[in-house]
């Protein structure tokens, strides 16, 4: 186990594996072996100062005592007494030292932070490296991004600091920002979000959009949303048709789980029914539908190997479909007609590349009307098809 640091220790990389070193650049961290270096970490870091005196309580760049552990030094070496420092969170890429307080007088405000975060995530390249920066300091402070242009010369208080920190040192380990803030927007709503389901997309959206095209608001509508997830389509369907029924079903526990707090957050509308199992299997007895929606796990065996790192920290079982990534959509275009009634609509997402797969396993299935509409970046992304 590597050695564990306070929560406001500022972040640092290290390398895999516990006990693994990596060098700091700020000058206190040079030298771990107590002797006098120019420290800008906060007072606790430090024990006694320059000549026994206390050193001061907070970092102000004064001579002080480094506590930090260090290997042993070798002769001839400019490099011998770096810091030994332990590994975080089994974090793999090499981040240089955050030296969010590199000037130890200075007052961090809203706009100071701000720019300093974007820098890092820019050289980190982090998508979107501003709008991240400032949707992490809106979910520290409170508050909606916009407010933060109102406070621009607010001054951060320690805590809100400290909570920063550690969002941006997540965050440069690739872990998602919706999962750090814990809320995506989809369809001009604001769902929960987190491990436990795959995060909503955009292109998602289209899938909902079409599904409303083709079905009135009526009492006699019915629809059943396969593999649901977070419940983002099936709760954004019951609420744009309050007339209709709508059924949705997911695998995983853990998924449907967060799907019913969606559920409550967004004031619990009675036309929704959750049915946990796998794919249409639970919903024999609600059948038939006016229409089945799916956006089930169509990832290959290749693309499950060469995921973005930020991919890599949803589910997998929301994620991969097989070798061909067909597997849930052939079983769901194989079934669906058992639980359609005539006319009934099927829209499933797919992946980029198995459009032509999709219409012929489709045409073969005996459905008709089968169409592919394209994203906003031009790529087929959902299959459409009719039961005859």
């Amino acid at each position: 186990m590597g050695q564990v640091l306070p929560a406001w220790t500022p972040a640092f990389a290290g390398a895999t594996g516990s006990g693994a070193s990596a060098s700091c650049l700020d000058p206190c961290f040079r030298r771990g072996d107590g002797k006098r270096g120019k420290c800008f970490l906060p007072g606790p870091l430090l024990s006694q100062g320059r000549r026994g005196r206390k050193a001061p309580a907070r970092g102000d760049g004064k001579w002080g005592k480094c506590l930090l552990p260090s290997p042993p030094r070798k002769r001839g070496s400019r490099a011998a007494g770096l810091t030994a420092m332990p590994s975080l969170l089994n974090y793999r890429p090499k981040i240089l030292v955050m030296r969010l307080m590199d000037a130890p007088s200075r007052l961090w405000t809203v706009a100071s932070v701000l720019q300093w975060t974007f820098q890092q995530f820019q050289k980190r390249q982090v998508d979107s490296p501003r709008l991240t920066a400032e949707l992490l300091l809106a979910h520290v402070l409170g508050c909606k991004r916009i407010a933060l242009y109102l406070e621009y010369e607010r001054p951060l208080e320690p805590k809100e600091l400290q909570a920063y920190r550690l969002l941006i040192q997540r965050r440069l380990r690739g872990e998602p920002t919706q999962y750090l803030v814990g809320t995506k927007e989809f369809y001009q709503r604001s769902f929960l979000v987190d491990a436990r389901a795959l995060i909503p997309r955009p292109e998602t959206e289209l899938l909902v959009d079409l599904a409303l095209e083709k079905l009135p608001n009526t009492p006699k509508a019915r629809i059943a949303d396969v593999c649901t997830g977070s419940g983002c389509i099936a709760l954004s369907l019951a609420l744009e048709r309050p007339e209709a029924e709508i059924w949705a079903t997911d695998i995983s526990k853990e998924a449907l789980s967060l799907a019913q707090e969606n559920h409550r957050l967004l004031g619990g509308p009675s036309n929704l029914h959750w049915r946990e199992g796998n794919l249409l299997e639970p919903l024999l007895k609600a059948a038939p539908f006016s229409m089945v929606v799916s956006n089930p796990p169509y990832l290959s065996a290749d693309e499950m190997q060469n995921l973005q790192r930020e991919v890599r920290f949803e589910p997998s079982l929301a994620l991969y479909g097989g070798k061909d990534g067909m597997q849930f959509l052939s079983q769901i275009i194989q079934q669906a007609p058992r639980f359609l009634g005539p006319g009934g609509w099927l829209l499933l997402e797919i992946a980029e590349g198995q459009g032509e797969k999709t219409t012929q396993q489709l045409a073969e299935a005996g459905y008709v009307d089968i169409l592919l509409h394209k994203d906003w970046a031009g790529l087929c992304r959902i299959a459409q098809a009719r039961r005859a």
